[in-house]
């Protein structure tokens, strides 16, 4: 599943990662099955920066629900309970919006098939 939203937020995600030498972010949010709202950013430069509720290390956490499929993606920095950035540097754009929409669904716990993302680009 997924395919729906990641058709959605690749063009985006594609503009911003071919950009350079800026600071743009492109921030996703769509809302959550506790009816939370729920962000990840996409930022110039290939950076990827996720809400992160959770307390323990995110690298293995994200590894661990499959986040990442197949994709090695750096952890840069991390707040526990608050964020998570990670390095997507010379990931293809469809690649980066799989990640997002994992993140989406296996941390954030959005409904797989239902959630609408929007995005909101930042310069």
């Amino acid at each position: 599943m997924g395919e729906r939203q990641r058709l959605i937020m690749e063009p985006a995600v594609r503009d911003l990662l071919a950009r350079s030498g800026g600071d743009a972010i492109c921030t996703i949010t769509t809302t959550n099955l506790a009816g939370e709202e729920v962000w990840v950013q996409v930022i110039e430069g290939g950076s990827l920066n996720t809400l992160y509720p959770p307390e323990d290390d995110p690298a293995k956490r994200l590894g661990t629900l499959g986040v990442f499929g197949t994709l090695k993606v750096p952890l840069i920095e991390w707040e526990a309970g608050n964020f998570a950035t990670f390095d997507v540097l010379g990931i293809a754009s469809w690649d980066v919006a799989f990640v997002v929409d994992q993140l989406f669904v296996r941390l954030l716990k959005c409904d797989d098939a239902g959630y609408q993302p929007a995005s909101l680009l930042e310069e």
